[in-house]
Formats: C-alpha cells, sequence, structure tokens
C-alpha cells in the first residue's frame, strides 16, 4: 500500500504554481506524468475555501486538493488520490 502523505502546510500568500507543485510531489511518479494543469480546475466554492482537481489531459480525475485549515498565517491542504 502506497504511504505518501496527505497534508501539506503552506502560507497563505503562496502561489497557485507552489500550491500545485506540493500537490504533484504527493502523487506517484506515474501520476505526476499524466498530470496536465491545463485539464485541471481551481475551485473557490466559497470566501475562504479553495479546491483543485488534477486531471490527465483526457480528463480523467486523479485527485482532488482542498484548504482543510487556516491558523494565522499557514493554511492546511489534504489532498485524496483517485486510486
Amino acid at each position: 500500500m502506497d504511504q505518501r502523505p496527505s497534508k501539506f502546510t503552506v502560507d497563505v500568500e503562496t502561489s497557485d504554481l507552489k500550491i500545485w507543485e506540493k500537490i504533484l510531489s504527493m502523487l506517484t511518479p506515474n501520476e505526476q506524468k499524466q498530470a496536465d494543469k491545463s485539464k485541471s480546475e481551481i475551485r473557490v466554492p466559497y470566501l475562504g475555501a479553495k479546491e483543485i482537481v488534477v486531471r490527465t489531459s483526457d480528463n480523467k480525475d486523479i485527485a482532488f486538493a482542498a484548504i482543510s485549515d487556516s491558523y494565522g498565517q499557514k493554511v492546511d491542504w489534504s489532498v485524496y488520490r483517485e486510486n
């Protein structure tokens, strides 16, 4: 069973690109190769929330990441792999 971490913490001001890179680092090498940033989606369902859906070039979902907690200048993200 894959024991990759499923959570990371970043500063509130961290760019979407850096968050994308952190999410990718939690995926398998094969998933990383398949991930297509142009097909992926960033959602802001409500103020203070952010979600990122990582997809392949053929629109298959690989992973879902969302802010799970925030405190001070830090934000916790949780990553859920589709496999």
